[in-house]
Parts: C-alpha cells; structure tokens; sequence
C-alpha cells in the first residue's frame, strides 16, 4: 500500500514575499522548477510560524536576512489545489526594503536560477512573470492594500499552540 498514492488530502503552506525597493522596484525570483518569475519564498516547516517560515527561506534562497526588510504585513493569500499536490495556502507578504543598497546573493542554488529587480512599469507587461505576482502587484498599486498586520497581543490559548492574529 502507498501512503500518498492519493495526494488529494495533502495540505501544505507556504510564504512568499512582494519586497519593494526605495527606487520602486521588485525583487522576484525564478526557480529552476518553472519558467516564471515568481516571490521568494518556500514552505512552513513543522515548528515555523509564518515570519519565521519567511526569514528562514528569504535567507536560506537569496541571502537577505531580516534586517534588511521590515514586514508590514499580509498582502493576500492564494488557495490551491491539485490533485496531483493537494492543498496549498500561499501567504503574501509586503515587505519594505530598508537597506538602500540590495544585496541578493543566491545561496540556493539547487533552486534559484536568478533573481531580478523589474521596474514597477515593466512588471504588469512582462509575460515571464507569474500571473499570482502580476495581481497581487496591481493591488499594491492600487492603493487599496487592506493589509493584515500583526496584532502584537497576548493570546493566550487553552493548551500548548501558540496563535498569531492578523487584523
């Protein structure tokens, strides 16, 4: 018997994240596994919460660590499924670029073909970027950013989990 011959039941999730430069440009990447330009990001692990899950990943892809980007919160979330994959959650988040010099470095190189800072003009135009990225762009440009910051409260839940609320 195959455990996952099914993977309709699989869940997973994931962070990506929409930086953007003090020149209005935005960093994205291209995976070896896809033809697209896409988020920097990856898949929670078991013990991560979501910024953990981004600074981990922005770090372990492309060498930024947190100190470079202040997180102003959840830009949208993408729901997937596949058969073949099964559930996906995809957090976006906004992050401001804070260093006025960005640095990227691939340190994934198993994963990560190339990075590239587009300018904000040639983003909505050019075809090799993912269509997730190209609407999620239009609504930082839109002004209506409705975004899900962190609520810095005490939660206190009724066992061992750990929550974190955004609003």
């Amino acid at each position: 018997m195959k455990i996952y011959e099914d993977r309709s039941n699989l869940f997973s999730i994931g962070v990506g994240a929409m930086i953007i430069t003090a020149e209005r440009k935005l960093l994205l990447v291209r995976k070896k596994s896809k033809k697209t330009w896409s988020f920097p990001g990856g898949t929670l692990s078991i013990d991560d919460d979501l910024v953990k899950a981004l600074n981990r990943e922005l770090k372990e892809e492309i060498g930024l660590d947190s100190s470079f980007f202040e997180v102003r919160g959840i830009l949208g979330i993408r729901h997937r499924f596949n058969p073949k994959h099964g559930n996906n959650i995809f957090v976006i988040f906004l992050l401001d670029c804070n260093n006025p010099v960005l640095k990227v470095n691939i340190i994934d190189k198993e994963e990560i073909a190339e990075t590239h800072l587009f300018l904000f003009e040639d983003v909505i135009e050019n075809i090799e970027i993912d269509s997730i990225v190209k609407e999620t762009f239009k609504k930082y440009l839109s002004k209506k950013q409705d975004i899900l910051s962190e609520i810095k409260s005490e939660l206190k839940p009724n066992d061992s989990s750990f929550y974190k609320l955004f609003l």
